[in-house]
């Protein structure tokens, strides 16, 4: 038992999904992003489940349109003008994802066939807050 659950802990992505901007959570960031937190993004929130089937990771944080444009182009992410999903999965229970800020926000998505991933984005554009959800089916 003990070795299951070392390797089960091995096998997870750090991170603190209460406490913004810790550095496992802007690590996080910049590996997903290809860019750098500090002085890019602050208020970064990260959580991750690694233990269902299809691994899904939420990220919550404060960027302006130059960062989204620049995540928008990484991921080809096209604006959805017609939807405001809430999302594939049961979302994470912290108060920084927010449903009623995705609802009021620009929405941007794109599937990867090839990676098997499914990449979305949320921005509200007056409070320069951002909510981007990974899923690996």
């Amino acid at each position: 038992i003990v070795s299951a659950v070392l390797i089960m802990m091995c096998g997870c992505t750090d991170y603190d999904a209460k406490i913004p901007d810790t550095k496992s959570n802007k690590n996080a960031f910049e590996r997903q992003f290809k860019i750098k937190s500090d002085g890019n993004a602050t208020d970064i929130y990260f959580y991750a489940d690694e233990f269902i089937k299809d691994p899904t990771y939420f990220y919550s944080f404060t960027a302006s349109q130059k960062i989204i444009d620049h995540i928008v182009q990484l991921y080809s992410l096209k604006k959805n003008t017609e939807d405001k999903i809430d999302g594939y999965f049961p979302p994470p229970k912290f108060p920084w994802w927010n449903k009623k800020l995705k609802l009021q926000s620009n929405l941007y998505e794109y599937r990867n066939e090839k990676l098997r991933a499914e990449y979305t984005l949320w921005y509200h554009r007056k409070s320069q807050t951002c909510q981007f959800q990974v899923i690996y089916y």
